[in-house]
């Protein structure tokens, strides 16, 4: 049951249902539980007409520049039949001799009950960050349904628009309405496509644009490539630095594009090992051993090295659940002929 008010993060949820920022499971989720008490259904009742106002002030806005502009009788009577084209307008009183101050009341009356009622924060802008340690895979689902699984030791930045933003966007105001999130590590993502709001993500001097996918995109800060993989769909993938025009490289499903860090992008077929982790496998094709020991370190926590450097160069194809690291370690060195030792907690694999 909700307190005598509702607390913030119940506003918030009351917020992205009335919005339809929720996957169609939360928003069933979401219905239900605001069912379960009249409190719940007043405020998001309240939130509704809040969230009608917002969208009648599109027509406000437009019609109170032309007033300006015009400066006359002419466009007032312009601008107050748009504002009232819909019943759902609430009814103003005209201040006398001084009707263009109609339409900033009504904006600065919806932005106050945005702030108000759903009270939430004022920047255009907020941040939530999401890491997955090293030795922990980490399943998250971002405000706009997106699916991401973090692979071990990946930091993601997501950019989350306030709600102020939102009004500036459904007023025109603003121009950037992506959805973008900046990833340091490895991630698969899941992605409620919408082509008003693009989801893009930028990691290592590379940005993916989502086109309706499932894709994977990998750049810690010691690799020399950000690889993305396309699972399903279609992603357009470009280099940050490119100048201004500059068309994305289509990547589709069964692709996988590799950008150097001067910008070259080379398209290969694809490879379903990148999303192995997601199904609890360690699945590498044809990788070098010394990647493959970082990727262990990764999965574990504990450190696993290939200190010969003609060993470590060596490709490697293996498929196996993941289960313990002295398990997987024994694995590596079985297809590579070699031999274990351990010190400490370090786990070395070695020629015969």
């Amino acid at each position: 049951m909700m307190a005598d008010q509702p607390t913030p993060a119940d506003w918030a949820r009351i917020a992205r249902h009335v919005a339809g920022d929720e996957s169609p499971t939360d928003a069933r989720a979401t219905h239900a539980w605001i069912r379960e008490d009249p409190r719940r259904a007043a405020a998001a009742e309240s939130a509704r007409r809040i969230w009608a106002l917002t969208g009648d002030l599109t027509a406000a806005a437009r019609a109170q520049n032309l007033l300006r502009a015009a400066q006359s009788d002419a466009g007032w009577h312009r601008m107050r039949a748009r504002l009232h084209a819909s019943d759902r307008t609430p009814d103003f009183v005209e201040p006398p001799g001084r009707p263009w101050r109609l339409a900033v009341r009504v904006a600065a009356l919806a932005a106050a009950m945005l702030v108000t009622v759903v009270g939430l924060d004022l920047p255009g802008e907020r941040h939530r960050t999401y890491t997955a340690p090293v030795g922990s895979r980490v399943t998250v689902f971002l405000p706009d349904g997106t699916r991401a699984d973090l692979h071990p030791g990946t930091r993601l930045d997501v950019a989350l628009a306030s709600p102020v933003a939102a009004l500036r966007r459904r007023l025109g105001l603003a121009a950037d309405v992506s959805r973008r999130v900046s990833l340091a590590g490895e991630a698969v993502f899941t992605v409620r496509h919408d082509s008003a709001r693009p989801f893009r993500v930028t990691a290592g001097g590379t940005v993916a644009e989502d086109l309706g996918t499932v894709f994977s995109v990998r750049a810690y800060p010691e690799d020399e490539r950000v690889r993305i993989v396309v699972a399903e769909g279609e992603v357009g993938v470009r280099s940050a630095s490119a100048p201004a025009g500059v068309e994305a490289v289509r990547v589709v499903s069964g692709q996988v594009a590799e950008v150097s860090r001067t910008g070259e992008i080379a398209v290969r077929s694809g490879e379903a090992a990148s999303f192995g982790w997601t199904r609890d496998r360690l699945v590498f094709r044809r990788e070098r051993a010394r990647d493959v020991a970082v990727a262990l370190s990764r999965w574990f926590g504990r450190p696993v090295l290939v200190p010969d450097a003609a060993l470590a160069d060596r490709r490697i194809t293996l498929d196996q659940p993941i289960t313990s690291v002295d398990a997987a370690a024994a694995a590596v060195a079985a297809v590579l002929g070699a031999s274990l030792t351990e010190h400490g907690d370090t786990i070395r694999i070695l020629r015969p």
